[in-house]
């Protein structure tokens, strides 16, 4: 064979399988953006986007700035710093997503909402089918969570961490978070997938300062609501969330040991309160919440405030004993008979008062009382009196009693 067809066949087998070497070796740099983004995007029913990839043939995988979105134009529903999964190009081509883990730092799953509580961050919507393919163990690190609702300041938890737990229809979430602004709190709940997105979260807050701000940044509790119970203080809190396309439900149950709370409505505020008050839709319920209060002690074994469609109601059962007569506000008395009663009595009794009020009417009360009025006369004698409590148009009035009162105690009428 001569020296000229040697060189020629060495060159016609050099050239083609270099260029095959050479893209070999240089596909997991030139493809994965491409490839990656279409086939997540076809398994998935969303667009996938991604800002730079780290592949190999064998693994490890990393992608970074990923976010998955609905439509091309649509907010993302969650973002994705890191993603780093023990997953070669050869074996996404060969063997799909199967058994796969996600190590995934840095997300940021954000739900937003309309002033009147609709949805406005559009999730993946699967169908019954439940084409999502095979859903990937989910490990998360430093995310955040966040809650937005038009008019509020924005719910977020920081630091957090766990695992989602996938299954046929979507994710189990176990999470938690050490973010001292909510107590290092626990996350848990499940999203779903499949057939269309919804998502069931129980939030347990460690004791956390309980301020106005952070009331408001509980999404779907008016402001009107925290204006007219008034918490300040530490206190554990637990908010349960069940977001779903057509609507919301929520809780959030506020079980203080030694908090104040306050009702400016009828000038009431109890200190060092302790025991349940729990907040829905239109409702805040109070159970067992007992403190102090006047100058003595106060029970609100059952109350609740109803804040529903521009009318706002409160009816509250109260056990008060040792209030101090000095420590009554002004408007619950008659200072010409207060007078009469040249010492600072006590008083002790039972009551089961009500009030309604809206933007445009005053304050009305009903409802009432029966107890006891008694103190120490030069430290030698002890008088008494019998007492009622009374509601007048806009107040309360306290009224000493020598008769006695029928019992039990008549529940307060609705104020119209």
């Amino acid at each position: 064979m001569s020296r000229k067809r040697t060189v020629k066949r060495f060159i016609y087998t050099l050239v083609p399988g270099g260029f095959l070497g050479l893209s070999l070796f240089f596909l997991p740099v030139i493809l994965p953006l491409f490839f990656l983004c279409q086939q997540i995007s076809k398994a998935t029913k969303q667009v996938f986007l991604a800002q730079s990839t780290t592949l190999s043939w064998l693994g490890p995988s990393v992608v970074e700035g990923v976010e998955l979105k609905v439509l091309e134009d649509a907010k993302p529903w969650v973002k994705l710093q890191r993603v780093r999964a023990d997953l070669g190009l050869w074996q996404a081509i060969s063997a799909g997503t199967e058994n796969l883990c996600l190590d995934a730092s840095g997300v940021d799953f954000s739900v937003a909402f309309d002033q009147v509580g609709n949805l406005l961050t559009q999730f993946p919507a699967t169908g019954p089918e439940g084409a999502m393919g095979h859903l990937p163990l989910v490990r998360v690190e430093d995310s955040v969570f966040r809650l937005i609702h038009e008019g509020h300041p924005p719910l977020e938890i920081r630091q957090i961490k766990g695992q989602l737990l996938p299954d046929m229809t979507g994710y189990q979430i176990e999470l938690c978070s050490s973010d001292p602004e909510w107590g290092s709190p626990k996350l848990k709940g499940y999203l779903t997938l499949i057939p269309e997105f919804s998502l069931n979260i129980h939030l347990e807050a460690g004791t956390i300062p309980v301020s106005l701000e952070k009331l408001h940044s509980i999404p779907f509790v008016g402001k009107s609501v925290w204006e007219n119970v008034q918490l300040s203080g530490q206190t554990p809190l637990v908010l349960d969330l069940a977001i779903g396309q057509k609507g919301i439900d929520f809780r959030v149950d506020v079980l203080p040991t030694k908090v104040s709370v306050s009702i400016p409505a009828i000038q009431l505020e109890v200190q060092e309160a302790k025991g349940h008050v729990q907040v829905e839709k239109g409702k805040v319920t109070f159970d067992g919440l007992e403190g102090n209060a006047l100058g003595g002690k106060i029970k609100l074994p059952k109350g609740s405030f109803h804040f529903e469609k521009g009318v706002q109601t409160l009816d509250l059962s109260v056990g008060a004993e040792a209030f101090s007569l000095k420590s009554l506000p002004q408007s619950w008395g008659d200072s010409t008979i207060w007078k009469l009663i040249p010492v600072d009595a006590k008083i002790s009794g039972e009551a089961v008062l009500g009030a309604s009020w809206t933007n445009r009417q005053p304050l009305r009360v009903g409802g009432g009382g029966k107890g006891k009025l008694y103190a120490t006369l030069f430290g030698f004698t002890k008088a008494e009196w019998g007492l009622r409590l009374e509601s007048q148009g806009n107040r309360f009035l306290v009224i000493p009693n020598l008769s006695g009162l029928s019992a039990p105690l008549p529940l307060p009428k609705p104020v119209k």
